[in-house]
């Protein structure tokens, strides 16, 4: 009977260390774990941050191509305004040649 309770002792105590290296194994595992859980959500809050930062520098660009190309459908309105405002400038010129201009005044000085 002493025979049996000691290979029964025996079982136990490997059992029991089994368990040990299992609970330590999971313990590591779970502290691995959570580091790379960290890990990832850095590294995801850092992809998002570069995303934002490239639309907002894609849209900007567009912005500025959209302004710039802009510029070449308006300069035939600006051609023709400038030459509305030297017909204008020429009539104006006329009128003021055409005008008659006021008599000198002697000034009151003795």
């Amino acid at each position: 009977m002493d025979a049996v309770d000691a290979k029964v002792a025996a079982a136990e105590a490997r059992t029991d260390t089994k368990f040990a290296e299992l609970r330590r194994d999971m313990d590591s595992f779970a502290t691995r774990s959570t580091v790379w859980k960290g890990v990832a959500s850095t590294i995801a809050a850092i992809v998002t941050a570069v995303g934002v930062i490239l639309a907002v520098i894609a849209f900007g660009g567009d912005r500025f191509d959209a302004g710039m190309s802009a510029g070449g459908s308006i300069a035939p309105i600006v051609e023709q305004q400038k030459a509305r405002d030297a017909a204008q400038d020429e009539k104006l010129d006329e009128i003021l040649r055409r005008l008659p201009q006021p008599a000198p005044t002697k000034s009151a000085r003795p």
